[in-house]
């Protein structure tokens, strides 16, 4: 068995039968004399350049540097990265590089930047953008420049000033410390997107909650605000009415997001593509969702989404496909030239107070008898007394329902069992939440807990100013 041993190449081999004896890595075939040294002869890779072992030169990539017999560059002072795949990059206001090498090592201290980038020594004198001095520069680590207070910053590097007043607030949605040359006013995260509007705030990011909604219930959404985050106003009672602002983003409401409240209506922003499970469930109060015609084709609306609510009528573009497995009562599906925000007050009464009108019956042709009338749902026939010909339409009581439209029913039935119905004007019952009862009774205007035997109004389901609608 023979074996074949492969022999390096040295500084002056022939290589005029191939390039390929230059097998050295740092050397190359010098076909043109380039060197110096003889023409067809192997010759340490030039500075500049780099010779990987096989038998060629190439020259450094931009920005990046080698000494002679090198079969790698690296990147020249004041630049950064991997110059054979990414290439190199100046180093960053604040950085600097002495010397060759992948990083920039070299950092400014707190509060101090570089003039410029692609610094190669410490030129550290000019006061980074969220700090400040006296003379917009320092000249060591004690001779100050100031930091701005958190949620404000400086709009640029060196500003002049002799008290934190130089500083801006942070844009909405914006907040941070300045350190280390890098600005304070960094984007809030999903988790707490929330910095508040008014003037003089310090943009901290909090997280959205029932202690944003003011004692009017009137809620405005920021238009900055992308998502709303799982369980955010679970549970706030006194939320009443929400209010978009215009060119809002609002993209996602997360699972949850708006159960439990007081809510009377919601009308989408057209920016809406998700709208997760539960999202408003439980809102007794809840009779009207309006999406507007110009609604995202791409908004999907989770089957629960309005579970156990109230809601009468969903206006819904006929882009949008909405498969309700919840107990929403929908009657009506349609699609609106509402506006994309919310008006910015709330409307006098919710839709099941608005009165119906009395449909009236078109008489027989010949028949000069005066038309009879008809109730809508959740209506019922009512006169001053039998016979007479005076009547009108009137709401079904509380914990009674009426489910035919165009008709004179005399009178409504009871809630059955294990259902509840809380408003006058009911098309329908809701059944009682789980863990709770009707005590076996029909005709309910709430359920009661099965392991306190406390009523949902005491356990907070309803707030006092729905219940005053009743």
């Amino acid at each position: 068995m023979s074996t074949t041993t492969l022999t390096c190449s040295s500084v002056g081999t022939d290589c005029s039968s191939s390039v390929d004896v230059c097998n050295s890595a740092g050397q190359f075939c010098d076909t043109t004399n380039a060197v110096g040294s003889g023409v067809n002869t192997c010759q340490n890779a030039q500075a500049g350049y780099y010779a990987t072992g096989d038998g060629t030169q190439l020259m450094c990539p931009a920005k990046s540097t080698s000494g002679t017999g090198s079969h790698l560059c690296f990147c020249e002072a004041g630049f950064y990265g991997a110059p054979h795949s990414s290439g190199c990059e100046a180093c960053s206001a604040g950085y600097y590089k002495a010397g060759t090498g992948a990083e920039c090592n070299g950092v400014c201290a707190l509060g101090y930047t570089t003039a410029a980038t692609g610094q190669t020594s410490n030129t550290c004198t000019v006061c980074a953008i969220g700090f400040y001095s006296a003379s917009g520069n320092g000249s060591g680590v004690e001779a100050g420049c100031e930091a701005c207070s958190i949620g404000y910053v400086t709009t640029s590097p060196g500003t002049v000033g002799s008290d934190a007043s130089v500083c801006d607030v942070c844009d909405v949605g914006y907040s941070g410390a300045s350190s280390g040359g890098t600005s304070g006013c960094s984007q809030c995260d999903a988790a707490t997107p929330y910095t508040g509007t008014e003037a003089g705030n310090n943009r901290t990011c909090v997280a959205l909650s029932c202690g944003m909604v003011p004692s009017s219930g009137e809620l405005t959404i920021p238009s900055y605000i992308t998502a709303i985050p799982h369980y955010s106003f679970y549970g706030c009672y006194n939320l009443q009415s929400i209010t978009f602002e215009i060119r809002s983003q609002l993209e996602t409401i997360g699972q949850s997001a708006f159960a439990t409240t007081g809510l009377t209506s919601f009308i989408a922003p057209a920016s809406l593509t998700a709208i997760g499970d539960m999202a408003f469930e439980w809102n007794y109060y809840l009779t009207s969702v309006i999406f507007p015609c110009d609604a995202s084709p791409l908004l999907v609306i989770s089957p629960y989404a309005f579970g156990f609510d109230m809601v009468y009528s969903i206006a819904l573009p006929s882009t949008v496909t909405y498969e309700n497995y919840g107990y929403v009562q929908i009657t009506e599906l349609l699609c609106t030239d509402a506006p994309s925000a919310a008006p910015t007050e709330a409307p006098s009464q919710p839709p099941s107070e608005a009165p119906s009108a009395a449909l009236p019956l078109t008489p027989a042709p010949g028949d000069d008898a005066p038309s009879e009338i008809q109730c809508s749902a959740g209506m019922y026939i009512k006169n001053k007394c039998k016979g007479h010909d005076e009547e009108w339409c009137e709401k079904c009581q509380a914990g009674k329902f009426n489910k035919n439209d165009n008709s004179r029913n005399r009178r409504c039935k009871k809630c059955p069992k294990d259902t509840f119905q809380i408003q006058k004007g009911a098309a329908d019952c809701v059944k009682c939440p789980p863990g709770f009862h009707s005590r076996n009774s029909r005709g309910k205007r709430q359920c009661f807990e099965r392991s306190s035997g406390k009523s949902m109004k005491k356990l907070g389901y309803f707030n006092s100013a729905s219940n005053s609608r009743q």
